[in-house]
């Protein structure tokens, strides 16, 4: 049965697992997203640092034009669909509008807000809640990046720069939301430790900044005075 979908919100990890649940309810197979090399499932990933380019996109629809070689299905996912262009969007209309009958379409991203309406609404759609994860040192909170003594902050540098970018980006996301809950409090230093979680998160999205040396800049930056 042919579908487009899009799951949204929530942590990486969260997007992943519903993306594998939907993907288990269509092949009845357990599929690492991270692992497969199913000839059949194409996991498109942006090959330019802004984004998904037209020739990603070309790609990825040629694939679904070819009939499933050694499956009765084929799977199309897009990972960071929030880094789609407009123009890129555009090429996808068609497919999600009718893709073949032997595909699904599966748009994975971080929030719609950056996704065109008329992609959002050929897409069967799927919010995230995060969930509740065991609390490790990489999930360290906003009051524990102040309080913490230097050696314990770029201990939490080390570990979590061990992570995948994307997880990164929302760990310093969920930093920068309790960081201004505390903006009224304390104004001038949290307005001081905003702008520099603001500046680390671009240049980890951004750039090809080291990151765990862009980690260890910003818990030495950030300061509870």
């Amino acid at each position: 049965m042919s579908a487009s979908i899009l799951i949204y919100g929530g942590s990486v990890k969260d997007r992943n697992t519903k993306a594998e649940q939907i993907i288990k309810e269509i092949t009845n197979e357990d599929i690492d997203l991270a692992t497969t090399k199913l000839t059949d499932i194409k996991l498109v990933t942006p090959s330019n640092k802004s984004g998904y380019t037209v020739e990603d996109v070309k790609q990825a629809i040629d694939f679904l034009k070819k009939k499933p070689f050694s499956k009765n299905y084929k799977l199309l996912i897009f990972p960071k669909a929030e880094e789609l262009s407009t123009k890129t969007q555009n090429m996808l209309l068609k497919s999600l509008e009718e893709p073949p009958e032997y595909a699904t379409i599966i748009l994975i991203a971080k929030t719609v807000k950056d996704l065109l309406e008329t992609v959002i609404s050929r897409c069967k759609k799927f919010p995230v809640k995060s969930g509740q994860q065991e609390e490790t040192l990489t999930e360290a909170d906003y009051n524990f990046l102040l309080e913490a003594d230097l050696g314990t902050k770029l201990e939490w540098a080390e570990e979590t720069a061990k992570l995948e970018k994307d997880e990164i980006s929302d760990i310093l996301e969920n930093l920068i939301k309790q960081a201004r809950e505390q903006l009224a409090s304390k104004p001038v230093q949290t307005a001081s430790n905003l702008q520099a979680l603001i500046a680390k998160l671009e240049d980890i999205e951004k750039t090809n900044v080291n990151v765990r040396l862009a980690l260890e800049c910003l818990v030495i930056e950030i300061s509870s005075h």
